[in-house]
Formats: C-alpha cells, sequence, structure tokens
C-alpha cells in the first residue's frame, strides 16, 4: 500500500485538493504502520488544515493523530501531546460507530510519551484509557499488549509485584490466543526478577523461552538489533552459577552490540567488574571499575538531563495548553460580535 501510495503522490499534482490530501493521509497512516519516522513530512500541516474544515470527525481523529505523531518522531513530546488530545476531542466516544480501535491506539502513544517522559503516574492513566477502549472495539490483542505493557510504570514506579503480575497475565493471554512469539518476549522480564531473587533454575528456563520463542534472534543465533539485554541476563545467569567463562563471553558481546547505548555499556562494564573480581584479576578489575564509573556518570548525567527535559515538557504543553484556551476564547468572542452585527443588520 505504501509503495502504491508513493507512486501517486508523484502524479497528485493533476489530482483534485479533495484527492490529493487523502492520499496524502492514506500515506502518512502508511508510513506509521511500517514504522517509519514521519519526522520528513512537509505536508501534514496542509493535511490537517484541510480536515478540520472540510472532513468528518473520524478524518479530523485521524489528521490530529499523525500530526502528533510526526512531533512524536522529531522528538517534541508537547506538541505530539497536543495533538494526541486534539485527536481524542475529536472522536465521539458516545457514538457507537466510533472508531474505538484508534482511539486506543491514541491513548497509548501517549503513554509511550510519558514513558520516555519518565512520567509514571501520567502514563499509567493513559494505558488504562487505552484498555478500556480496547475492549469496546473488541481488540483483543491490543488490550494484552497494553494490560502487559502498563507493566513499564509499574517498573518505574519500583512496584515490583505489579510488574510480574502484568507481565504473568500478558503471557497467559498471548499464549491463549495463539501468540506464542509474543508469550516468550514476555519472558526477559521475568528473567530479570527471577536473577533479582536467586531463582536460578527458572531464570535459566525464562532465557531459554525468550531466546528460542521470542522471534529475537536470527538463524545463526545472533541477537537482532535493539534486543541485547538478553546478553547482560544470561551473562548474569552464568555468573551466579560460576561458569565464570560464559559470563565473560556473553557480558563482552554486550559490549559489542551496545552501538552507544550507555545503559548497556554500562551493565557490561558492571558484568566484567564484577567477574574479574571474582577471578582476583586485580588489573582487569581497575580497568573496568574505572569504565563502569565513566559510563554510571553518564548515565546519571542523562538522566538528570531527562528529568530536565520532562519538566520543561510539561511547562510548554501547559503552556501550548494555555494559548489554545485563550485562541477559543478569542474565537468565542468573534462569533459573539459577528452575530451582534448579524442581530443590528
Amino acid at each position: 500500500a505504501l509503495s502504491l501510495l508513493e507512486q501517486a503522490e508523484k502524479e497528485s499534482a493533476t489530482y483534485s485538493r479533495r484527492n490529493r490530501m487523502r492520499c496524502r493521509l492514506l500515506q502518512a497512516e502508511a508510513m506509521n504502520k511500517t514504522y517509519l519516522p514521519l519526522d520528513t513530512l512537509t505536508s501534514m500541516d496542509e493535511v490537517l488544515d484541510y480536515y478540520l474544515s472540510h472532513g468528518n470527525r473520524d478524518e479530523r481523529m485521524r489528521a490530529c493523530y499523525l500530526m502528533g505523531s510526526m512531533y512524536r518522531d522529531r522528538g517534541n513530546s508537547p506538541l505530539a501531546l497536543q495533538y494526541y488530545r486534539d485527536a481524542i476531542g475529536e472522536a465521539d466516544t458516545t457514538e457507537t460507530d466510533c472508531d474505538y480501535a484508534q482511539v486506543s491506539r491514541i491513548y497509548a502513544q501517549m503513554a509511550l510519551l510519558f514513558d520516555r517522559q519518565l512520567y509514571p503516574q501520567m502514563e499509567l492513566e493513559q494505558w488504562k484509557q487505552a484498555m478500556r477502549y480496547a475492549l469496546l472495539a473488541k481488540d483483543t490483542l491490543m488490550y494484552i499488549q497494553c494490560q502487559e505493557s502498563i507493566s513499564r510504570a509499574y517498573y518505574l514506579l519500583n512496584m515490583e509485584d505489579s510488574v510480574v503480575a502484568c507481565t504473568r497475565r500478558g503471557y497467559a493471554a498471548y499464549l491463549k490466543y495463539g501468540r506464542k512469539d509474543w508469550a516468550a518476549a514476555t519472558q526477559i522480564v521475568m528473567a530479570d526478577y527471577y536473577l533479582k531473587h536467586d531463582s536460578l533454575a527458572k531464570a535459566k528456563q525464562a532465557l531459554d523461552e525468550y531466546r528460542n520463542g521470542s522471534g529475537n534472534f536470527y538463524d545463526n543465533g545472533e541477537m537482532k538489533s535493539g534486543f541485547g539485554l538478553y546478553y547482560f541476563y544470561i551473562g548474569e545467569y552464568y555468573e551466579k552459577t560460576s561458569r565464570l567463562d560464559s559470563a565473560l563471553f556473553y557480558y563482552r558481546k554486550l559490549l559489542n552490540c551496545s552501538l552507544g547505548d550507555i545503559m548497556k555499556l554500562e551493565g557490561g562494564y558492571k558484568g566484567l567488574m564484577s567477574v574479574y573480581a571474582k577471578m582476583h584479576e586485580a588489573d582487569s578489575v581497575v580497568k573496568y571499575a574505572h569504565l563502569f564509573a565513566n559510563a554510571n556518570d553518564t548515565a546519571t548525567l542523562r538522566n538528570s538531563a531527562h528529568e530536565i527535559s520532562r519538566t520543561q515538557a510539561l511547562y510548554d504543553y501547559s503552556e501550548s495548553q494555555r494559548i489554545a484556551i485563550e485562541k477559543s476564547e478569542e474565537a468565542r468572542r468573534l462569533w459573539i460580535g459577528l452575530c451582534i452585527c448579524f442581530v443590528v443588520l
């Protein structure tokens, strides 16, 4: 669909404005569904203006949602939140023909934005709304995904029991509806839990299920990009079972696939430092202690930056809300003035 729409866009100069706007709306939707970033789109302002003037409620909701997704991919969380809320405002959730599935996804996107801003309290609220509308849409898998994803907020709140409960419910539900791969992917969370509580046999079982069933590994056994923390957990398992050579192997693999990810670097250095301490190799302990300390300092600075970013984002969002209210009041006064003029005439 995306390929066809891209071809149609090349010929869109000959289209009527209505068809040109529809083509661009569908193209943005196709890009979003194929996980392509929308930050390169330059025509979304025109598309949104068109549908706000000429579209029905569903089209206005979709246009606002895609505008928010464009700002999401540009890293502008306050504007993304504003347009997501505008999209929710366009949805008439009291009508039976409301697109509840789309509403559910908008709330899920807002939850992920709050997760990025390290604001779990607001994140929880959005996940609950996403689950509510997924049920109304009879979108079972979306409901289960939200149910599992809500554990992200509980993790930030250090509510370990809730994290485990959500993960287990998601695991059972995925199996019930035949998604063994998604069920297996949840086991990385359980592996972390079991390792923290030294339940090593259960940890190994969870790691094996994740490796064999999640689909996050290539046929040659190498992990796909973005899932490298598995190497930290399997390294920790081997370290706790005193198989230190295997632990070193996986901690080094974690460093090799970190690609500048400070959290993975920190985990790899910490693991190597711990293993070499057990092996009584003082030089290596000193080397990785320095590297771990540097990585830890960098992570602390970045977390502080994230906190500042969250505060700024919330301020910016409040400010944009204030401006929106002022414009709404200005428009109301204009309409009152026009009505008075009409009555006088």
